[in-house]
C-alpha cells in the first residue's frame, strides 16, 4: 500500500548542524502555520520561501502565532500584526 504523500507538498530544508530550530510546542507551529495559510493570506510556496530564507526565524514566528491563538482563541492584533511585519519582512528579503 502506497503512502498518501510520498513526497512532501513543499520542499523545506533540514535546520542546519549549527543553528538548530528553537525549542516550540509543534501544535502551536501547526497552528500558526494553518492560520496563516487559511486566515493571513500567506501560500504554501510563502510559507516555504520564508522558511527556506531563514528557519529559525519562520519556525519561532509561526509558533509564537499559533501560541497566542491557542491561548487566546484569537491572537490579540497587536502581537498578531508584529509578527505579520515580520513575516512579511522575511517574504520580501526571501524574493529579492
Amino acid at each position: 500500500m502506497k503512502a498518501i504523500f510520498e513526497t512532501p507538498l513543499i520542499d523545506i530544508p533540514r535546520a542546519h548542524s549549527n543553528r538548530p530550530d528553537p525549542i516550540c510546542d509543534a501544535r502551536d507551529l501547526w497552528l500558526g502555520l494553518d492560520h496563516a495559510e487559511q486566515y493571513l493570506g500567506f501560500s504554501l510556496q510563502d510559507i516555504a520561501q520564508i522558511f527556506r530564507h531563514d528557519r529559525w526565524t519562520a519556525v519561532y514566528s509561526f509558533a509564537m502565532l499559533g501560541s497566542h491563538l491557542r491561548a487566546t482563541k484569537s491572537a490579540p492584533a497587536d502581537v498578531t500584526n508584529a509578527l505579520l511585519d515580520s513575516l512579511r519582512g522575511l517574504l520580501r528579503e526571501a524574493t529579492k
